[in-house]
């Protein structure tokens, strides 16, 4: 069973059997038998193998599923020139809020027209410093053009910022949110954010008649 998932984690990451096993220092035949389970590992290089595939350890001893990467796209080109339109389609949104004509917007970037309204339509491209130059003007950051979570790039970004963010919280948050314990109050934490101010407001109201009327405190007398 460890063999397999061996197998399928490195098949997984794109590794080929030759680079596990220069790692490992170990023949490229010794790690094709330990894959066939023809072979046992030792711990120390069950753990090897996980850090070299980025996998965590668990996922050997079948407590974890191995995370599968995402299968892209044979044409990449089509990918980019679909999200040039899309950018695009964006940058003319903008520029029509401000009321802006083509030729006030290319003067203040210093380009002609034809390449804004190229830029625009996506038949071309701006490298990034035109598109950084184009995005101050109109009031925008490069990050306003990410579509995270949106399409296969935006899905794949925004699962690499989540990880990012993952890591920078403090150890025993990271803990927390691993303990599967943690899942109900995460999952209520999620829902509770989900709702409208005027929402909560209603929520509370509700508690506050569940509890009934608050005790008032004992004043002293003669006053």
């Amino acid at each position: 069973m460890i063999g397999e998932l061996v197998h399928s984690a490195r098949e997984s990451s794109g590794r080929r059997t030759k680079d596990l096993a220069d790692f490992l220092t170990i023949s490229p035949a010794m790690l094709n038998a330990i894959e066939a389970g023809e072979k046992e590992p030792t711990l120390p290089m069950l753990e090897a193998i996980a850090c070299f595939l980025q996998v965590p350890v668990h996922s050997f001893f079948g407590l974890h599923a191995i995370p599968r990467q995402v299968d892209l796209p044979a044409d990449a080109g089509a990918m980019m020139r679909l999200r040039g339109h899309i950018i695009g389609a964006r940058l003319r949104q903008r520029r029509l809020q401000r009321c802006e004509s083509l030729a006030e917007c290319a003067q203040a970037v210093g380009t002609t027209t034809k390449t804004i309204k190229a830029w625009e339509i996506g038949s071309r491209q701006p490298s990034l410093l035109e598109l950084e130059k184009l995005l101050t003007h109109l009031d925008l950051s490069l990050s306003d053009m990410l579509d995270l979570g949106i399409g296969l790039l935006g899905e794949l970004q925004l699962r690499q910022v989540q990880q990012m963010q993952f890591e920078a919280l403090p150890a025993e948050l990271r803990a927390f949110v691993c303990d599967p314990a943690a899942r109900d109050v995460l999952q209520f934490a999620a829902r509770m954010r989900q709702l409208s101010r005027e929402e909560l407001r209603a929520m509370a109201d509700a508690f506050e008649k569940l509890a009934g009327p608050r005790e008032q405190p004992d004043r002293p007398s003669g006053s």
